[in-house]
């Protein structure tokens, strides 16, 4: 039996046929990449099993975590200590600097109070000014003000840090692309905030050298 020729109507449907299988397949294709791009984001519900990328990942997130924990607990301990030191430091100098004086008064009295030499208070107005100024003078060596400001301000900032990075990655696995921004911003705060403290350490020792 002869084949019927192909009329121009027939061609048109073959062509359109064609066309509708190759949009078929770029929808095919379009949703493929879509799934995988989402699969990068996927919450860790959707995730099993783990790569070895994966791994290098999660090594590097509990060394992060272990250094944070550590400085952490050094700037809150050093806290703790320059925020007492300089009370004590600043309460004594007040209290004897208020008692320098009052001995001085004491002691220009014919009859001083309790009976007290006038010569016994002029040495204990000279030993309380003494005390005073290397008081004065280790508080400001020691700086324990702006220590006691920059360790709070440094924990408080790695703290801030760390919260955020847990907040962002919840419902993430480790490896996604998501979880990776999040890790690597927080290991960049961490890092500015220890760049800064030894920025501010050796500064100290320039501020001592002579001007050239």
């Amino acid at each position: 039996m002869a084949e019927r020729p192909s009329t121009p109507a027939d061609k048109a449907h073959t062509q359109a046929t064609a066309e509708q299988q190759f949009e078929a397949e770029d929808i095919k294709d379009a949703l493929d990449l879509k799934r995988e791009a989402e699969q990068g984001d996927a919450p860790v519900s959707n995730l099993s099993g783990s790569s070895p990328l994966t791994e290098q990942w999660q090594r590097c997130a509990e060394k992060l975590r272990a250094q944070v924990a550590k400085s952490l607990g050094l700037y809150w301990r050093e806290c703790r200590t320059t925020a007492k030191k300089h009370k004590l430091i600043s309460t004594a100098a007040m209290v004897l600097g208020l008692a320098t004086p009052l001995i001085i008064a004491e002691a220009s009295k014919v009859k001083p109070l309790f009976g007290v030499k006038p010569e016994y208070l002029h040495a204990a107005a000279f030993v309380t000014s003494l005390s005073v100024a290397l008081l004065e003078g280790f508080r400001r060596i020691g700086k324990f003000d702006s220590r006691w400001a920059n360790s709070y301000r440094d924990a408080t900032d790695i703290k801030r840090a760390r919260d955020t990075f847990e907040i962002n990655t919840i419902g993430y696995a480790v490896g996604t692309s998501s979880w990776i921004k999040s890790f690597r911003e927080y290991r960049a705060a961490y890092h500015t905030v220890i760049d800064r403290d030894i920025s501010r350490i050796s500064s100290i020792g320039s501020d001592a050298e002579p001007e050239k």
